[in-house]
């Protein structure tokens, strides 16, 4: 996995469920 996109996708996905909780 050494796609930027992919890991911002993650990264963004994380944030915003570490957020949430």
């Amino acid at each position: 996995m050494t796609d930027p996109d992919a890991m911002r996708a993650m990264a963004g996905r994380f944030d915003v469920h570490a957020q949430t909780v």
